[in-house]
């Protein structure tokens, strides 16, 4: 089959583009497409495979905006290293993605999530961002870039060791002392492809050197379709890494309607060395749906809320923690054992919060949002007489949306605040005391890109014993930022979950990179 014009083109930019991943750890410096180019002969090698040996699939958006995937006649395939570039038969467009591996092996079936109108966009959408200039004290560096998105960055504290994982269920170790990186766990090592594709977002390590890792999948044989949550606990150490995961803990509840079903995320050891569980909606905001294939229940009792499990349980049960919350993708603790937690809003524009949990507390999801009193969607239930709302932190500003003449609670509606790190003493003393919040930033369109960034925030008490916070930006724009851990002395990782830095949808978002923010020594 002849191979398409633009097929050498974007072999070679791709190839450039990627040449700095095949370094063990990436170097700090950004280059220009032009001095990417001119690393062609140091480059990636290219691989074109001949099309009739694979099975396409590229996923789509459904009528009730759910993802499936459809079959697709290629003229042209190439492989760079773990990634597959597909040209489809009869069109200008370009799909990534990447070779399904069972537990028996690599497959001969490529799965993408990626589309592109043409070539040029393509090779735009490869290239990452300049890195933002740090504040003033600090470094910025490029740690590591992954073939696969980063969701989650896991470590023992040192800052010698941190592992990475990604959203379909890989695990990168990164050695940060010797600036080398290897897959520690593959995805098909411990996860059924049978039952489909992984949603994997929550990832800790433990005392014991155990990793916890949450994975989500969509049973689609079921009536209805159901949300099979499993965690699973590494059983081995091998040459000081955690080593064959295990389920551990198991429960099941009707999958999301449309896109939200934001599953089981976060996961983490708290003070009191119990396990903390984020649950987000299966719903918008408790609409029942249209599609008889999905529950329409509105939101279920293991929904909108946090668990509390405990490690030590060969059975834990689960105890709802917190509820009222639709997203809480990220929550951490400061040394007083105060819990703060980031939680996305819905479709709607009220704006995102930050909450301080507290044991049986109710946040308000899904019968109102962030401190406005009026109900948003008219689907959404009447709350139990007498129950009583936890309202967000009051952000005064500058950053994020809020003000002291106009107080936001707590930021720009859609900016997707996700990961939060409390600062301690390793830090100067503007920062200290304080968080670390990354926000991934809007997926809908609206007249201005939100987020992309990473904020400090201190908190206080104001007259009336409300929480309110101090907002500045640190570092801006930055790819997707999905997540932020504190390990080693004064530093922090930011894990890039795509290259994006403004809106482009749900598509175009190739895998990003982990970047370290040190204090200068």
């Amino acid at each position: 089959m002849p191979i398409r014009r633009d097929f050498v083109i974007v072999c070679l930019s791709i190839a450039a583009l990627l040449a700095r991943g095949a370094s063990p750890i990436a170097a700090a410096d950004v280059r220009d497409p032009a001095a990417e180019i001119s690393q062609l002969n140091s480059g990636l090698p290219a691989e074109s495979l001949k099309p009739d040996d694979w099975q396409v699939k590229e996923r789509v958006l459904g009528a009730q905006r759910q993802f499936d995937f459809k079959s697709v006649v290629a003229d042209a395939i190439i492989r760079i290293k773990d990634t597959f570039y597909v040209a489809p038969h009869d069109t200008r467009r370009w799909l990534v993605g990447r070779q399904i591996v069972d537990k028996s092996g690599p497959t001969h079936e490529i799965r993408c999530d990626q589309a592109f109108d043409d070539v040029d966009r393509l090779i735009r959408a490869s290239r990452f961002a300049d890195l933002p200039k740090p504040p003033e004290g600090f470094t910025l560096r490029v740690i590591a870039t992954l073939p696969t998105n980063p969701s989650r960055l896991a470590s023992d504290g040192r800052g010698e060791v941190l592992y990475a994982l990604c959203v379909n269920g890989d695990v990168w170790r990164l050695d940060l002392v010797h600036n080398r990186q290897r897959q520690l766990l593959h995805a098909a090592d411990y996860i059924d492809p049978k039952l489909g594709d992984s949603t994997t977002v929550g990832m800790t390590l433990d005392k014991q050197n155990r990793l916890y890792i949450i994975t989500n999948q969509q049973d689609s044989e079921a009536r209805p379709r159901m949300n099979r949550v499993t965690i699973w606990r590494t059983n081995k150490v091998i040459d000081g890494d955690p080593a064959d995961p295990r389920p551990w803990f198991h429960t099941t509840y009707p999958w999301g309607i449309g896109p939200f079903n934001h599953g089981v995320g976060h996961i983490a050891t708290g003070p009191d060395g119990m396990l903390y569980v984020a649950s987000g909606s299966r719903t918008n905001g408790n609409e029942p749906g249209d599609d008889d294939r999905y529950w329409k229940g509105g939101e279920h009792e293991l929904t909108a809320c946090i668990w509390r499990l405990d490690p030590q349980a060969t059975d834990p049960k689960i105890e709802i923690f917190a509820r009222g919350l639709r997203n809480p993708y990220g929550f951490c603790w400061d040394p007083a054992g105060r819990m703060l937690a980031t939680d996305n809003g819905p479709d709607a524009d009220p704006p995102e919060e930050l909450n301080v949990i507290e044991r049986g507390k109710h946040y308000g999801f899904p019968y109102r949002f962030s401190n406005w009193p009026e109900k948003v969607y008219p689907y959404a239930p009447d709350p139990a007489p007498g129950q009583e709302f936890t309202l967000p932190v009051a952000n005064l500003g500058p950053a994020g949306g809020g003000s002291e003449e106009k107080p936001l609670s707590t930021f720009d509606p859609h900016s997707s605040p996700s990961g939060i790190v409390y600062l301690g003493d390793d830090f100067p003393l503007p920062y200290r005391g304080g968080f670390f919040v990354t926000r991934f930033g809007n997926l809908l369109k609206r007249p201005k890109d939100v987020g992309f960034d990473l904020l400090h925030m201190k908190l206080e008490r104001n007259s009336k014993e409300e929480y309110v916070a101090h907002t500045t930006q640190v570092l801006f724009p930055i790819g997707r930022p999905v997540d932020v851990h504190f390990s080693g002395k004064g530093r922090v990782f930011i894990c890039e979950y795509s290259r994006q830095i403004e809106n482009g949808g749900f598509v175009e978002m190739l895998p990003g990179r982990i970047l370290e923010l040190a204090v200068k020594q």
